[in-house]
């Protein structure tokens, strides 16, 4: 089983934004054919600020509040959770790609 991070900048449920995010999350869990190890959040959508405190709730009303969501951010790579991902995963990247690069300095 492939071992997977969505990387995203999820907006679902939030008014006026987009939805795809939650949707990829949705598709991943139930194709069983991956194991999604966790998610992390980017801007892009909306700002971090909204983004993580909306997947964290978005994660709980999916019913799998037991994988973790990994807030990123904007400038600083000491600073990105979401750039600390485990060695030997697919990372799924549909938002902007800050915390891949902040991955790769770190």
């Amino acid at each position: 089983m492939k071992k997977l991070i969505i990387d995203c900048d999820n907006t679902f449920g939030i008014e006026g934004c987009d939805l795809d995010d939650g949707l990829a999350i949705i598709y991943a869990l139930g194709t069983g054919r991956c194991e999604l190890l966790g998610v992390t959040t980017t801007f892009g959508n909306n700002t971090l600020e909204r983004v993580y405190p909306n997947t964290v709730r978005f994660m709980q009303d999916i019913g799998r509040p037991d994988i973790p969501v990994y807030a990123g951010h904007e400038t600083r790579a000491e600073e990105n959770q979401a750039a600390r991902f485990p060695d030997e995963v697919s990372v799924l990247a549909i938002g902007s790609l800050t915390n891949l690069h902040h991955a790769r300095l770190l």
